[in-house]
Parts: C-alpha cells; sequence; structure tokens
C-alpha cells in the first residue's frame, strides 16, 4: 500500500512504528498483545478520525471508498507491506449488522464512537458438509467508546 497523504502524516508515523515493531515478533500472540497494547491510543485520536471520516464524505483518494472489500461499510487504511497486518475502519450505522462469517486472520478491534455488540460463535460441527454450519454463541461483548 503506498504511503498516507501528508495530512495523516501522525497516522502514517503511527502504522511505521507497528511495521518495525510487529516484525521482530514470530509469534502471533506476540502480534497480537502488541497491537493491543497500542490501539487504544489509536482510537482516542479524535481528531484522525475526524480527518479520515471526513476524506471519506469528500471522497478522496485516501483511503479509498472504491476498493473492493468483503464489506460495503470497511475502509482499509493500511495494509503491511509485508502482509503482516492490516488495519481497517468500519462504519456502521444505528442497527446496521454483519452477517455470520468467520475471519481468516487474528484481529484486535475497538471502537470510536458509540456502542458495538459483537456475537461470538463457535463451529461445532466437522465442516464435512458443504453449505452448513452447526454454531453455539459463545460470548456478545459490548464495545464501547474509550473515554
Amino acid at each position: 500500500m503506498s504511503r498516507l497523504p501528508e495530512s495523516l502524516h501522525e497516522l502514517q508515523t503511527i502504522f511505521d512504528r507497528w511495521s518495525e515493531s510487529i516484525q521482530n515478533y514470530k509469534d502471533m500472540e506476540k502480534r497480537i498483545f502488541y497491537i493491543g497494547k497500542e490501539m487504544p491510543a489509536l482510537l482516542l485520536n479524535r481528531q484522525l478520525f475526524k480527518k479520515i471520516l471526513t476524506n471519506i464524505v469528500k471522497g478522496r483518494n485516501y483511503p479509498d471508498a472504491r476498493q473492493a472489500t468483503m464489506f460495503t461499510n470497511e475502509f482499509v487504511l493500511y495494509i503491511n507491506n509485508r502482509r503482516l497486518f492490516s488495519v481497517r475502519l468500519y462504519i456502521y450505522e444505528p442497527g446496521q449488522y454483519s452477517p455470520i462469517h468467520d475471519h481468516n486472520s487474528w484481529g484486535v478491534y475497538g471502537c470510536v464512537l458509540n456502542t458495538i455488540e459483537v456475537v461470538r460463535y463457535r463451529r461445532e460441527d466437522d465442516e464435512t458438509r458443504p453449505g452448513y454450519a452447526r454454531l453455539r454463541e459463545i460470548e456478545r461483548p459490548i464495545l464501547q467508546r474509550l473515554v
């Protein structure tokens, strides 16, 4: 992914620091822990998110709203050039939801504004039957805006 616009130099600095640090961790758990420690400071930077949202509303090149993603409410903010991690922004309207889906990677997430309920499931079948999954709900954490 190319470098971010100069107006978002602070965000580029954050992602560069994360990239430099995370490449030293070969263990996925250590990467998750590191990003988990770093994420709150990013989420609390309201001015940075205001700039990002302004760019989206004004149709600027960053973040590229035309980039194909899994979800219509997803914006790619950064992809590490070694593909060690990416940073994505999801914008949910009240009552909006994502259908049940699986992930092919690890993730750390948080909430910039308001709250979001996450429903987590565990798959309980043996995955041999195409188009079928037996799921059990395991938790419903509520993500809240950090103060």
